[in-house]
């Protein structure tokens, strides 16, 4: 388990290369990435959705699969 990115209140700079470095070094077959919602509200929202866009694509490109968990605190 690696942590990317910590985030404020609503907003979190994430990029994509720090979410695979690691599993490039490590050859990992897949990812699993997840985040938190201090809201309570886990519907995603556009930023939620562009970011799980990038990183399935990106994942497909690594030939890595990326598979998503949100989570409420």
């Amino acid at each position: 388990m690696e942590a990317i990115s910590k985030g404020t209140l609503n907003n979190a700079l994430i990029h994509l290369r720090e979410v695979f470095k690691g599993a490039m070094l490590e050859n990992a077959n897949s990812v699993i990435v997840a985040h938190s919602h201090p809201s309570g509200n886990t519907e995603p929202g556009n930023a939620d959705k562009k970011v799980k866009e990038a990183l399935v694509k990106a994942g497909k490109l690594l030939d890595i699969p990326v598979r998503l968990r949100d989570y409420r605190q």
